[in-house]
């Protein structure tokens, strides 16, 4: 299943603290990732400026340098902890419907988890076994997206994709 798996209370509360961190420097998070089974445990935020949908290293600093103060200072959140701090970058994961309807009418990469001729056996013949696609996000809802490929657009549900990232638009 591509989407998140439910958040432990920690990293619900991580994510709480994070959020109002980001709202006070007019940022937006992304994604939040803890891992714990790393030594020491590795607390990644993504986060992004609303207004350019992407963060500058100016803007990962200010926002590591105001939320260190709260992981200092509370008792609840494991000592020792990594802090990084990063922009989701040019070629973003999509994981959550949130993801994925920020990116409609982009250009998205997806890998499946079956091939799509299983789903569409009607396909033309070069749709046939692949399990990658390129295409422009047309819709997203909370269970599915849909994607175009020339004049095909096909609706993959998200228990069916594997994995799926922002592609960059190259013009000729």
């Amino acid at each position: 299943m591509l989407l998140d798996e439910p958040k432990t209370e920690l990293e619900l509360k991580l994510l709480d603290i994070c959020k109002k961190v980001a709202e006070d420097l007019e940022l937006a998070i992304y994604d939040l990732e803890y891992k714990r089974s790393s030594k020491p445990s590795l607390l990644r935020i993504y986060i992004f400026n609303l207004q350019t949908d992407t963060a500058t290293i100016d803007d990962c600093v200010r926002f590591d340098e105001a939320l260190t103060p709260f992981l200092e200072k509370e008792e609840w959140i494991p000592k020792g902890i990594t802090l990084e701090v990063s922009s989701p970058g040019v070629y973003r994961f999509l994981k959550t419907p949130y993801h994925f309807q920020k990116a409609l009418n982009k250009m998205i990469s997806i890998t499946t988890n079956i091939r799509l001729d299983q789903r569409y056996p009607d396909l033309p013949k070069r749709f046939k076994g692949i399990y990658k696609l390129n295409g422009k996000l047309v819709e997203a809802t909370n269970e599915a997206i849909a994607l175009q490929i020339d004049n095909t657009t096909f609706t993959i549900n998200f228990s069916e994709i594997k994995k799926a990232n922002l592609e960059l638009e190259v013009g000729l």
